[in-house]
């Protein structure tokens, strides 16, 4: 540090005197330290001035006329976040600085027992950590932001890719097909159809093989992208989800979707539906479910989709081990459109997945219940 040279802005917010001139005289022991200080007495005072001009830091006496205690802490942190904050206690009172550390001061100083030197570097350290940290966030953001960006590409590609596979390979053999059926006709007006009985034959197989090979490009398109996200809506991609999954895996799958699961933005909508294909897949691979209730509310301002099956249930070590990507890549989704992925899980008792995202929809009295087998 010892080339941390630059002028510091300071802010103290200390109401006894006689503790403001021996923190006054700390910061003058050491001539080569530049400091501008602004000293508040009241904890009021003192975030007036953090709104109105740039600090650096701020020491923070927990203890002032209109504030005491860690709520002291709490309520300039919610103002100033940005800035770091070294907390001022009494010895009687250390415990409540350990816990404004925990809760994101950068130090805690016991009034009268650090010389000048530790209150110079707690000073320095505090803010050099506070901007590492801001770095830090502005790297998540950016990465967050790029992660979205590449979900948001890799949705594009298989629209477009779903949309090739369909019109394009999807009419290529539907007209293959009209050609077949054009040489059966023809066949079975043959003079000798005896003599033509093979050539029928392997004519009527090669349209059994088309109409595989036209079922196969729906359902890959279908996993591409489900037509019905974007013509009929959330709801009915899920209702169809649900249903095919349930005839694959023979679990039942319960419905409760409120009508205003549609009024989501589409990126929210696809971000929700790629959630949920991914918990019913480890329903199908872990669960050993039989029952899979699916629930769609609002709560406040965050609409909900609740997943909850009555499976083994997944353990907390499962859900923090580094290969459960399937649940981080779920995570990152709904952050991505300003959600929040919530799981929970007892062991033999199943478990429930949550998906909260934003919305300004207004609950409405129609309910859908199904069930999906």
């Amino acid at each position: 540090m010892s080339g941390y040279n630059r002028s510091i802005n300071l802010l103290v917010i200390e109401d006894s005197e006689t503790d403001a001139l021996l923190l006054k005289e700390a910061l003058a022991d050491i001539p080569e330290f530049k400091c501008e200080v602004d000293y508040r007495l009241r904890l009021e005072d003192g975030l007036s001035r953090v709104r109105e001009n740039h600090v650096d830091a701020t020491l923070l006496d927990l203890g002032l006329p209109d504030s005491r205690g860690l709520e002291t802490f709490l309520k300039y942190q919610t103002v100033a976040p940005q800035v770091p904050v070294l907390v001022l206690t009494a010895l009687r009172d250390e415990s409540t600085g350990i816990e404004a550390v925990k809760r994101g001061a950068q130090d805690y100083l016991i009034k009268g027992h650090f010389p000048a030197a530790m209150l110079v570097r707690s000073i320095r350290y505090a803010i050099e950590r506070q901007r590492v940290n801001s770095e830090l966030r502005n790297s998540q953001h950016q990465f967050r932001q790029l992660a979205t960006r590449l979900q948001e590409i890799r949705e594009e590609e298989r629209t477009n890719m779903a949309r090739e596979v369909h019109d394009e390979v999807g009419q290529l053999l539907t007209g293959l097909k009209m050609d077949l059926s054009w040489i059966k006709q023809r066949l079975g007006a043959a003079e000798d159809p005896a003599a033509l009985t093979v050539l029928h034959r392997r004519a009527e197989q090669a349209g059994r093989l088309i109409d595989r090979c036209i079922e196969s490009v729906q359902n890959i398109a279908l996993q591409l992208r489900p037509s019905a996200l974007d013509h009929l809506g959330l709801a009915e991609a899920i209702r169809d989800e649900a249903r095919r999954f349930g005839v694959r895996s023979e679990v039942k799958i319960q419905l409760e979707l409120a009508d205003h699961i549609n009024d989501v933005s589409p990126a929210a909508a696809t971000a929700v539906f790629r959630i949920f294909q991914e918990i019913i897949t480890n329903v199908a691979r872990h669960a050993r479910a039989s029952v899979v209730h699916v629930r769609w509310s609002q709560r406040g301002a965050y609409s909900e989709l609740e997943v909850q099956d009555d499976g083994i249930g997944i353990a907390p070590e499962e859900m923090n081990a580094k290969t459960s990507l399937g649940l981080l890549g779920m995570s990152e989704r709904a952050v991505a459109v300003g959600g929040s992925l919530h799981v929970a899980g007892i062991p033999g008792k199943g478990t429930r997945v949550a998906v909260q995202i934003p919305t300004n929809a207004r609950e409405k009295k129609y309910v859908e219940h199904s069930d999906c087998r």
